[in-house]
């Protein structure tokens, strides 16, 4: 069998996982040990594999990492800054749209530059209550 390549989304993980690891000054050896002891293990050569774009992130790699990098999963999935002036590519998106696009897309915002516009202005509202649950701080606010 052979290995699907990385695709666009997965070379945004693969270059945030570099980013983040280098950001906390850890070795692979280091990152491979928060890993383990998270009982979760990716051996340092796997993971230097991963940031090149040789081995694909599955979902439970991708929170076992961004736990031990100390950053939400989202931070690992997204453009590395949200931008108007940013392009970027993510996979199943056909095109590019901007990296603030994509940013206000995963944070559950908007849909706008990424899905369809059908002319039905309550699409960011219906778009906002499908993919995200109510979330209240304690003190009533969303």
């Amino acid at each position: 069998m052979t290995q699907r390549e990385i695709e666009a989304t997965g070379s945004i993980v693969a270059a945030n996982v570099a980013r983040y690891r280098k950001a906390l000054g850890l070795s692979y050896r280091t990152l491979a040990g928060r890993l383990a002891a998270a009982g979760h293990p990716i051996v340092h050569t796997q993971l230097r594999n991963i940031e090149i774009g040789l081995r694909r992130v599955t979902v439970d790699d991708l929170t076992a990492l961004a736990l031990a990098l100390e950053v939400s999963p989202l931070s690992l999935l997204m453009p590395e800054t949200a931008s108007e002036e940013v392009e970027c590519s993510i996979t199943g998106l056909p095109g590019s749209a901007t990296s603030l696009d994509i940013w206000r897309w995963g944070l559950c915002r908007s849909r706008r530059g990424i899905m369809p516009d059908s002319g039905d202005g309550g699409q960011d509202a219906l778009f906002r209550r499908r993919s995200a649950p109510e979330v209240s701080d304690g003190e009533g606010a969303r």
